[in-house]
């Protein structure tokens, strides 16, 4: 079996996953416009080269993704090269996680439009929440995941419309749990910055 997926059949760049057997097949140029980060890794690989229009006439280049899921970067592959038909709306809570990793590392999040909106209708809370809301720009998302966050490490509940002493345990807790390794330091600066107003400064 072919392990190269084609998102582009007339693709010059082979993406390889050090994590997968799996390949991808795209196009250099589009993703040189859709992010700065892959343009610096990909301009001196194509400094002084014609692009030829027939596939078979020129060499592909293969080129290292060593981070982020295949999962993620298919998906956000498939967005960039217009296949939405590929692309579900609807991810889970760990996919959106791994999406917003690529996203971020890349600086994708304009490239990648309003799937980022969509993917977000999925988010729940906790670590992984958070870093997607901040991630996709969902500052109100954002600030209330924060003020939950900062009010459960004082042990309080998660009720942001009332400050009752935690109690009850609910079937969304374990998936939801408050986790900072799971968000960048960057990030916990921001939310630890004021921590008695339970409030973020988003900017």
């Amino acid at each position: 079996m072919n392990p190269t997926k084609e998102i582009d059949p007339h693709g010059d760049v082979i993406a390889i996953l050090p994590t997968t057997p799996t390949k991808f097949r795209v196009f250099s140029r589009i993703l040189s416009l859709a992010s700065p980060v892959l343009r610096a890794m990909l301009s001196p690989l194509f400094r002084g080269r014609v692009t030829l229009a027939s596939a078979g006439a020129f060499k592909l280049v293969e080129v290292e993704f060593p981070d982020g899921s295949p999962r993620a970067l298919e998906a956000i592959f498939n967005v960039l090269h217009f296949r939405h038909d590929c692309v579900s709306e609807s991810v889970s809570y760990d996919f959106l996680y791994e999406i917003a990793l690529v996203v971020d590392k890349y600086d994708l999040v304009d490239a990648v439009g309003p799937w980022g909106e969509a993917w977000l209708r999925g988010a729940g809370g906790g670590g992984k929440g958070l870093f997607a809301m901040y991630v996709f720009g969902d500052r109100e998302g954002f600030r209330k995941e924060c003020q939950r966050a900062i009010l459960q490490s004082h042990d309080y509940d998660c009720n942001l419309n009332g400050g009752s002493e935690k109690g009850k345990e609910t079937e969304m807790e374990e998936e939801n749990d408050w986790d900072s390794n799971l968000v960048p330091t960057r990030v916990l600066g921001k939310i630890y910055t004021s921590p008695s107003d339970a409030a973020c400064n988003y900017s």
